[in-house]
């Protein structure tokens, strides 16, 4: 009986996730991404990590919506485990190109690097800029594929004068949207 009411869970989520939704109706639209993201610049050391981003939107206009964001990564800086936290906002414009449609974005893009094991992080804030395509399925819903690039400056937890610096985040994904 367990094993029955366990195998129902995945089962009406992967239902839920394939669920015929127009990609982008006038309204609210969410989306979950994969993500590779690689933090630069002063931060080099930091490897390249995995992560995922949820989005949630209002489009107000065809084409024209106002986009918010949450992304979470995993990394490593020598023997340190790093999680990098982002949360974004800012303008989405997406073009009626045929079939792919493809936009562009930019906001404020606010970030933290956590150390593990030690009680060290990095803040900052700064500007970043975006884009990608949609590939609309006919049922509904769409796929998606994105880059997305934040200059940023970065600020550690120690406040010394020595540990603030230039950081550029990067970040190639993923994405599946639903629109409601």
């Amino acid at each position: 009986m367990a094993m029955k009411a366990l195998r129902i869970v995945p089962i009406a989520v992967a239902l839920l996730f394939f669920a015929p939704v127009p990609a982008y109706p006038q309204g609210w639209y969410f989306d979950v991404g994969l993500e590779f993201v690689d933090v630069g610049k002063d931060l080099s050391a930091v490897d390249t990590g995995l992560g995922l981003a949820l989005e949630f939107g209002f489009e107000f206009a065809p084409g024209a919506a106002l986009n918010f964001g949450i992304g979470s990564s995993a990394h490593t800086e020598y023997v340190y485990d790093v999680t990098y936290y982002r949360f974004w906002f800012g303008p989405r414009i997406t073009f009626q190109a045929g079939l792919v449609k493809p936009y562009l974005e930019a906001g404020i893009m606010s970030h933290q690097i956590d150390y593990e094991y030690t009680y060290y992080d990095i803040d900052g804030t700064g500007l970043y800029l975006g884009g990608g395509l949609l590939f609309p399925f006919p049922m509904g819903g769409a796929a998606g594929m994105y880059v997305n690039f934040a200059d940023w400056e970065g600020k550690g937890s120690t406040g010394l004068v020595g540990d603030e610096g230039d950081v550029s985040t990067t970040i190639v994904g993923v994405n599946f949207i639903w629109g409601f």
